[in-house]
């Protein structure tokens, strides 16, 4: 909880490939980590296209402009499809703040090489130690009789933490 997942992931490289279309794969990682190391996450979404509205359907679309819960979306990544709605509602201002990070060190990485190599990848996909990193964190383990309980608690427990994020 907190992170982008799958999906949002998967917008964050579509739409790196949509504004590179003719770069090579090391080229399109490069870049990856220079556009998001500098995006302006609190002023501009990630979307892939125009999302709209329908009138027919009705369905509640995202939008800062008329939802106050969008409008305090820390790292709006749209989805292509309508409803168009964040993938990324989870992410708090702390979780965007290391996200960030490791953008920029990730493109810091990619920038002092002239040529990508595979000691490059290594450094840049090197796995981030969390309990390493920070000090404080907070841990919720919960527990159930069985799976589909064990899902229907983690759902609670998780919407509830959302309410609470910084």
């Amino acid at each position: 909880m907190g992170y982008p997942g799958g999906v949002s992931y998967a917008i964050l490289v579509a739409r790196v490939a949509q504004l590179y279309p003719n770069a090579n794969s090391a080229m399109l990682v490069a870049n990856f980590f220079r556009l998001y190391h500098l995006w302006k996450w609190d002023k501009v979404p990630v979307t892939l296209t125009k999302y709209v509205k329908d009138s027919v359907l009705a369905f509640q679309v995202w939008d800062p402009h008329t939802n106050y819960h969008d409008k305090n979306d820390k790292m709006p990544i749209i989805t292509p499809a309508y409803p168009a709605m964040n993938s990324t509602h989870n992410v708090s201002k702390t979780t965007l703040k290391v996200m960030k990070e490791e953008f920029e060190r990730a493109n810091d990485l990619c920038r002092a090489q002239k040529v990508i190599t595979p000691k490059t990848w290594h450094d840049v996909l090197n796995p981030y130690d969390f309990f390493l990193s920070h000090k404080m964190y907070l841990q919720i383990m919960c527990y159930s009789d069985t799976a589909e309980e064990q899902q229907i608690w983690i759902g609670w427990v998780e919407s509830k933490i959302r309410r609470t994020r910084a």
